[in-house]
This record gives structure tokens, C-alpha cells and sequence, in this order.
């Protein structure tokens, strides 16, 4: 990909020499190196001439800087505002099931799943909350069944006693109470007290049999306040309405220490992690910006980088803000990997500029040509970099999650808008205030040419000499350009030694696992995470995270008819047992039960217009009962929609649903359905079926984003070849970068394998280098960061190859065209952006952090300094100059012959050197 403009080499070639192209050759080949100035600034194309000369008048550049300065406040306005508009949930893969059946349960019910509080209480043996001994028997009055809690009623009374303290915090917020709310709790010693005998059935849901008693929980259903749904990002919208949920938080606190986990704090927890991580991104400028003045040598010209940050993260986040409302949904951390990207390449491509505009004015070139030569030079720099980094985002979109899509879209944004800001508010800035950009004496910490400044002003002819010794070439190499001529010499065993080196780290790599969880989208070591995780120990994880089947039967009220609710009764009974068919065929040892379903036409276990058996003694009708405690008009109303077109039956699974028999049990269960839909049985129609579920969306986007991952690597495969091939016209660039990216990725995903699966680093106690979910990895973190080192990967390769290549022409051998101190510098800001996700509460970005921080480090300190040298030599310095003959318009013949020529000569001293 030629861009047009100065070649990277423009400056060093002396348009006077013999030769069109600047080379010229007398009895050897000779390179004319030092050309600065006004030689250097007659090859700027006249476009970028033009273009500084517009900018230099006040019209343009005025409205260029109005224009970014109203982007960027839009766009820092949004800051906040955007967290409460991001979707928390993964999303389910385009085309799916789950997907289809996310749309329906959305279309039916407009209001949301269910909102619950779950305040948990526990003991330790021998002491239960209740006595699991006790068994119902039937007695031949009303309520028809009695018990007898036996041992342990001191117990029962205190627990009874704290879940009265828990209901007495709740009752002020009732409507019955003078209160704003309405809130169904379901307290196990109120039904106790109507139905004693039912409350002993229903006690395995409140006490988990498998804790014999010692554990259990008061669970309430948020209905409304205020005549509104409460759903689960309410309180985070800041919706008034929403005000007495906020504050029974509050007042909840001291229990919620001791383990009292709801959907609402567990999205509370998961916000204040991504809003934290967010001002981590943010945060880590001021690092950046150190090295950023230890590169520039001019603390004034980090304000300019300061305002291409600003501008790039605001005019980011306005253009995501819209996005998220209008054309997908927008995942959590999608903004701050946005950020995290802009603050990087802004930072980024500051360097590359300032840097050579710094090298062209202090070597005696005016402002608007020092300009005009970093425009054209690094200019081509950052418009490749920034077109690789984008295409290599945007071939994300391929994935079928909008949770990846929108990250990918987040990413892609932010590199462009670095780019065009780079090019555009930079220089408008250095032009409206030259002089005063320009003055470094002391690293710009002095009053010179500021309104305070008392020095007397030079006239003409007065100015120094300019310092030409920056812009010198060919002096001793640095400790990279050793290092990079080391690793030439002894190309065979570094290669040796890279292959080893990759072997553990490929070994890690093999055993990886994924999990589809959303533990790592919730914050370390927080409260309601710990809760969370706790209740999940407890309860089945389909209480927390559940698997509903979706019943739309086809006629509005067919669910209140006798024959529908039987015949779908034995619909789930059959399917009960299909399961367990499926699991055992396929070598798990699972048994699903009737039990396991949960809904308007069954409860535990059994068809409610069939009636109840209890220990084989029949209860023929407890509908009754049943209408009597309220029990089945609270579970019709949750379950069923307004219009009755829909109802939903809960699935439990024995087992943790994200775990490998979890998705196991799912793909069973979808199995199991009935083949035809909408379904039949008993001669009844039954309607559509369809399952869905957190779990379901999960384990679908997984396996959809690996079975398409393969057409993203081909993708990124051809941006590869497209853009080195282009733009350095050599097939054999690109199958270096592939091998050298390649080897990059293997090291790092199996680095981060060993600490996030295997856990090599737990030892050192930080929560951010420990396993979590599981001890796998989050199944999104490798499609997200993939792409993202991919693109980092090229981006140091694109401006290392122009680096060399200016350098080869400048006089220099290709063992000595080593660039390494600006890539150097690039690297350690990157790791510095990146480690703000690495440092974050969240363990998803705790991964994606740590895999970007680790391949940018291996990027900027061995595979330019070592991995591209060793592979690097007379027929690369061929190709390249093949390349840049095109852009000086020079035959490619002459500047092969002369390349050919040099590569002799130099490999004669390389092998003098080496005698």
C-alpha cells in the first residue's frame, strides 16, 4: 500500500546527487546521508505542502480546533452516562437459538426477567435452621397435612427471628405500609403457620438438602415501585422510581456482609468494575506521559499530547454513545478497551511525529517545513499503522456476538479517531504557537517565548547555528542496534533459542479451557461477588443464572385450560427422562427428574391437575391449598404475561450449569425437545418451545465465536500480506511478519494460559494473577485480544521497516538499520495503557490486560530487537529498496542493482569482521 507522500527516506537522499534516484555509485556504491532543510523539504510532495500552508493561515486551523474541542466535551460529557446504557449480559451469537428465543422473551415480556433479593442466613453442625428429619403426614382435616419439626426448634426460632428483622427493615417500603412498592417475600415460617405440611415440601427450595438444613435464605420478589417494573439496571439508570431499591441496599448492608446476594447488586458489582476500570485507563496517562517527555525532551509539547488524548477518548466516546442506542447492543468493557486504545495510539502517534518534527527543526528547518517533513514522513507511518489496526478490529465484526462486535467496533473507532486527530489537531497546535512549542532550552521549563519572557529577541542573522547532530546518521550503534547485529550473526541459535523458549509456553497453550460464566465479569474480592459466589455453592446455579423453557401456546388463555396444563405436565415428565437417556449415552452420570421443572402446570414433581402424592398416599386436588396460601397465584403471575401468551417453566440442574456436564445437560436438553415446533402432545397443542437462559446465550456465543474464529485468522492473515505486501512490495515481509506474529501469540496465550488456568502465579497473592471462574479462561478474552496484538504486532513491524529502510539509504549496512529507542518507548506506553486493565477489579479484563501487556512487551523487546533482525538481510534491503525507487521515482532496476551491489560489499566486511 504506497501512500502518497514523502518516502521515509526522502530526507536522507541528496537530490542533487548523479543519480534521479539520490544514489549514485563510482567505482562502489556510495549513499549521500545528512540532507535536512530545504533539500529535504523540496521531495514533500506539494499536497502536504499545501496542506501545511492552509493550516498556517487562521481560517482552517481555527475551525479545526473548534471542531475538536466540540468533540471532545460532547464526548467527555458521555463519560458517566455511557456506563448506564451498556449491555452487562453477554449477548447471544447472531443466528442462534438462543437468540431467537431472547426476542421472544423480550416481546412477551417487555418488563424483564424477575428482580429477587436473597438474604441468606447459615449455621454450623450440629445446630440446623431446620430439621430435615421431619416428614408430612396426612391429617383428614384442613390443610390436610401436619409435621412434626422434632429437634433443633430453638434454632428454628432464631432463624425465624432474624428473617422477621429482615422483614421489618423491608415493610416500610410496602404499599400496604404507606410506601412506595410492591414486594412479594416469601418467608418459610409464614407458611409454616398456614400450611404446616406444605411448608415441608417446599422446604428443599428454601433449605438445600444437600447443607442437611444449615443453610437457607428469604427470598423476595421486587415487583414495582411506584407502579413501575423494577428491573435490573434501574437503579443504575438513576431512575427515580427506583430510589427505595437503592436504599433497601443500604439499610441491607450489614446482612449483605453475612451473605445476602441479589441480580441487583450482583449488576451494581459489575458496573462499579467496569466504571473503575474505566478511570484506571484514563489514569494511566501521567506514566505514559513521563516516558513520552523523556522521548521529546520538551515538557511543552506534552500538552499537545495531552490534547490528542482528550480529543481521542471524547470524540470516542461520542461516537459509541449513539452507537450503543441506536445500532447494537454495546458490551461493559467495550469502552474501556476503547480507551485503552486511544490513550495508547494517540500517545503513540504523538511520538512518531514530534520526535522527527523535533529531529527536522533542530537541524535548522523551519517550523512548516520541519512540519511538512513529519507530516510526510511519519505521516506514512501512522496511516498505515492506523489502517492495519483498524482493519485488523473491524475483522472482528465477522464474529457472530455483538458482545466481540462491539468491542471490536469500540476499538476500531478509537484507532481511526487517533489517526485523524494526530494528523490534524497536532500541527494546527504546533502552528498556532510556534515559537513557544519550539523552546526546549531546559526542557521547556524556562519563560522563553511566553508573554513573561524578557529576553531580547534575535534578529535576522542573530540565530544560532542549527544543531545538525540529531539529524546525523551512521554514528556508533546503540545497545539495540548491537543487540539486533548479535542476533544476525547468530541468526541459527537465536532461532534455536526462540523455538525453545516457545515450547513451555506451547505446552501451557494446549491444555487451554474456556468457561462460559459470568463470574468474570464481576469484580474481585467484593461483597456481592463473594455473596454471590457463596449462593451459588449453595443453591443450584440455575437459581441465580436460570434455564427457562418458553411456553407460547397458540391461542391467548390455552394455559388455563385442564387438557393444556396436563399435556404439557407430561411433555416435561417425558423430556425428564429423554435427558437422562442423552446424558448416559454420552458417558455422564446425570439423571434429571420431573422435580427438576418448576412451573404453572407442575410442582415438585407433579402435575398439579393430577394432584400431589406424598409418600404413595394420593392428594387428589390441591389446587385448593394451593389457591388457599396464594402459592399458585403468586408463581401464575410471575411466570405467565399480562396477555397470557407466554409462560415459562424453570430448569434446574443438578450440576454447576457452566461447568463441562453443565453444557453437556443443555445440549441435552435441547435434544430433547420434541421435534416438532410449535409441539404436540396428547393430542393437545402445545404451541412454540423454546429454552433460554444467561447459561444457553453463554454457551451458544462460545462455540459459534471458535467455529468462526478460523475465517477471522484467514482474515487477518490477508490484512497481513496486504498491507506489508503493499507497502513494502515484498512477499517475503509478510511471511516474516506471519512467523514472528505468530510465535508472539503462541508465547503470549499460553503465558497467560499458565497463570489464569494453571494458576503458576497464584503464589504471589494478587488477585489479578489469579485463577477465577473455575481455573479457565473467560471465553471472550482470546477472540478480543487476538486481533488487538495482531494489529499491535504489525504497527511496530510498519514503522521498524520504514525505520530501517531510511536508515539503509542513509548510509547505513542493514545489520546497522535497527530502529529500537522510539519502539522501545511506544511499548512501555502500551504496557502502561494496557496495565490499567491488568490492575482492574474485573477478571475478564484482568486477562485481556495481561495478554496485551505481555505481546506488546515481547513485540518492543524481542521481536524487533531480535526476531526481525535475525531474519533480516541483503535480499529484505532488496526488496525494500524496490519499494521506495517506486515512491522517489526512480527505476526499480537502478535501485536493485545498487541494492545488489551494497548487499556484496557488505557482506565482504560482515565476513572480514567475522575472520
Amino acid at each position: 500500500m504506497d501512500t502518497p507522500g514523502l518516502s521515509p527516506t526522502s530526507a536522507c537522499v541528496d537530490p542533487g546527487s548523479a543519480s534521479s534516484s539520490g544514489l549514485r555509485t563510482t567505482e562502489g556504491p556510495e549513499i549521500t546521508v545528512g540532507v535536512h532543510g530545504g533539500e529535504a523539504a523540496a521531495l514533500v510532495p506539494a499536497g502536504i505542502k499545501e496542506y501545511v500552508r492552509l493550516l498556517g493561515g487562521c481560517k482552517l486551523r481555527c475551525w479545526i480546533m473548534l471542531m475538536w474541542l466540540i468533540l471532545t466535551l460532547s464526548g467527555l460529557s458521555v463519560y458517566f452516562p455511557l456506563t448506564l446504557v451498556l449491555d452487562i449480559a453477554i449477548e447471544p451469537p447472531f443466528g442462534s437459538a438462543s437468540e431467537r428465543a431472547k426476542d421472544l422473551y423480550e416481546e412477551h415480556y417487555p418488563a424483564g426477567e424477575p428482580v429477587f433479593l436473597a438474604a441468606m442466613l447459615s449455621t454450623t453442625a450440629p445446630h440446623k435452621l431446620f430439621n430435615t428429619d421431619a416428614r408430612p403426614y396426612p391429617v383428614g382435616y384442613p390443610p390436610f397435612l401436619d409435621y412434626n419439626p422434632g429437634e433443633g426448634a430453638d434454632l428454628i426460632k432464631e432463624a425465624e427471628g432474624i428473617f422477621d428483622d429482615v422483614i421489618d427493615v423491608l415493610k416500610p417500603y410496602l404499599e400496604e405500609n404507606g410506601g412506595r412498592c410492591q414486594w412479594n417475600i416469601y418467608n418459610f415460617f409464614s407458611w409454616e403457620v398456614l400450611v404446616e405440611g406444605f411448608a415441608v415440601m417446599m422446604a428443599p427450595i428454601i433449605f438445600p438438602p444437600a447443607h442437611e438444613g444449615r443453610e437457607g435464605m428469604l427470598p423476595v420478589h421486587l415487583v414495582s415501585c411506584d407502579g413501575r417494573p423494577i428491573y435490573k439496571e434501574c437503579v443504575f439508570k438513576r431512575e427515580p422510581f427506583c430510589e427505595p431499591i437503592e436504599q433497601v441496599l443500604k439499610d441491607l448492608e450489614h446482612y449483605r456482609a453475612d451473605r445476602s446476594p441479589s441480580n441487583i447488586s450482583m449488576t451494581f458489582d459489575i458496573i462499579l468494575g467496569i466504571e473503575f476500570a474505566m478511570l484506571l485507563s484514563t489514569a494511566a496517562t501521567v506514566p505514559s506521559l513521563v516516558v513520552l517527555a523523556y522521548m521529546l525532551r520538551n515538557m511543552r509539547q506534552l500538552l499537545l499530547v495531552g490534547a490528542n488524548i482528550l480529543t481521542a477518548i471524547g470524540s470516542s466516546l461520542l461516537i459509541i454513545y449513539p452507537l450503543s442506542h441506536f445500532v447494537m447492543d454495546v458490551c461493559v468493557v467495550a469502552p474501556t478497551i476503547a480507551i485503552a486504545v486511544a490513550l495508547a495510539m494517540s500517545i503513540d502517534y504523538s511520538l512518531f511525529l514530534l520526535t522527527r518534527f523535533n529531529e527536522e527543526q533542530r537541524s535548522g528547518s523551519p517550523v512548516p517545513e520541519a512540519l511538512s517533513i513529519a507530516i510526510a514522513t511519519q505521516g506514512h507511518t501512522i496511516v498505515v499503522s492506523g489502517a492495519t489496526l483498524t482493519l485488523c478490529f473491524t475483522s472482528m465484526l465477522m464474529l457472530p456476538s455483538s458482545t466481540i462486535t462491539s468491542i471490536a467496533a469500540g476499538a476500531a473507532i478509537a484507532a481511526g479517531v487517533s489517526v485523524v486527530d494526530s494528523l490534524s489537531l497536532t500541527p494546527s497546535l504546533l502552528l498556532s504557537m510556534p515559537r513557544f512549542f519550539t523552546a526546549d532550552r531546559r526542557f521547556g521549563l524556562t519563560l522563553d517565548d511566553t508573554p513573561l519572557d524578557c529576553r531580547r529577541r534575535p534578529v535576522d542573522g542573530d540565530d544560532a547555528a542549527p544543531d545538525v547532530s540529531a539529524a546525523e546518521h551512521g554514528g556508533k550503534l546503540g545497545v539495540w542496534g548491537r543487540l539486533g547485529q548479535y542476533s544476525q550473526r547468530s541468526a541459527l541459535v537465536t532461532a534455536l533459542l526462540l523455538a525453545a523458549v516457545a515450547l513451555p509456553f506451547g505446552l501451557a497453550l494446549s491444555r487451554y479451557t474456556y468457561v462460559v460464566d459470568i463470574k468474570p465479569l464481576l469484580q474481585s474480592d467484593h461483597p456481592a461477588t463473594d455473596a454471590y459466589i457463596m449462593f451459588t455453592e449453595i443453591y443450584p446455579q440455575s437459581m441465580s443464572t436460570p434455564v427457562e423453557l418458553l411456553f407460547l401456546p397458540p391461542n391467548a388463555g390455552d394455559m388455563d385450560s385442564s387438557e393444556w396444563k396436563l399435556a404439557s405436565c407430561h411433555m416435561l415428565k417425558d423430556l425428564a427422562d429423554r435427558v437422562t437417556e442423552v446424558m448416559r449415552a454420552e458417558g455422564h452420570d446425570y439423571a434429571m427428574s420431573a422435580s427438576d421443572f418448576v412451573g404453572m402446570m407442575m410442582i415438585l414433581g407433579h402435575c398439579v391437575e393430577e394432584g400431589v402424592y406424598i409418600d404413595g398416599i394420593p392428594l387428589l386436588n390441591m389446587m385448593p391449598i394451593l389457591e388457599q396460601i396464594g402459592v399458585y397465584d403468586t408463581g401464575y403471575s410471575i411466570a405467565t404475561n399480562a396477555d397470557k401468551t407466554a409462560t415459562y417453566v424453570y430448569v434446574i440442574c443438578q450440576v454447576d450449569v457452566f461447568s463441562e456436564v453443565g453444557e453437556a445437560w443443555m445440549r441435552a436438553l435441547r435434544a430433547a425437545l420434541p421435534d416438532s415446533n410449535p409441539a404436540t402432545w396428547d393430542g393437545v397443542d402445545l404451541g412454540e418451545l423454546h429454552l433460554y437462559g444467561v447459561p444457553l446465550d453463554q454457551m451458544d456465543g462460545a462455540e459459534f465465536t471458535t467455529q468462526r474464529m478460523v475465517w477471522v485468522v484467514l482474515a487477518i492473515t490477508l490484512i497481513m500480506w496486504m498491507i506489508l505486501g503493499g507497502s513494502f512490495g515484498s512477499l517475503l515481509i509478510p511471511m516474516r511478519a506471519v512467523i514472528c506474529i505468530g510465535w508472539m501469540i503462541a508465547v503470549t496465550f499460553g503465558a497467560a494460559v499458565a497463570v489464569y488456568q494453571l494458576g503458576f502465579l497464584s503464589f504471589l497473592g494478587i488477585s489479578s494473577l489469579k485463577p477465577s471462574a473455575g481455573s479457565a479462561m473467560f471465553w471472550v478474552a482470546l477472540p478480543i485480544t487476538g486481533p488487538i496484538l495482531v494489529g499491535l504486532g504489525l504497527d511496530y513491524d510498519i514503522f521498524l521497516m520504514d525505520s530501517v529502510m531510511e536508515n539503509w539509504l542513509c548510509g547505513k549496512r542493514p545489520k546497522e538499520a535497527v530502529a529500537g529507542t522510539i519502539i522501545s518507548a511506544a511499548g512501555i506506553v502500551m504496557f502502561f495503557a494496557f496495565g490499567a486493565l491488568l490492575v482492574s477489579p474485573t477478571p475478564v479484563l484482568n486477562q485481556v490486560g495481561f495478554m496485551l501487556c505481555v505481546g506488546v512487551l515481547i513485540d518492543c523487546f524481542v521481536t524487533t530487537k531480535i526476531t526481525i533482525p535475525t531474519q533480516s538481510g541483503p535480499e529484505s534491503s532488496k526488496a525494500n529498496a524496490s519499494k521506495i525507487a517506486v515512491v522517489d521515482r526512480t527505476s526499480v532496476g537502478e535501485v536493485g542493482e545498487v541494492g545488489s551491489k551494497l548487499a556484496v560489499e557488505w557482506g565482504e566486511r560482515d565476513e572480514q569482521e567475522g575472520a
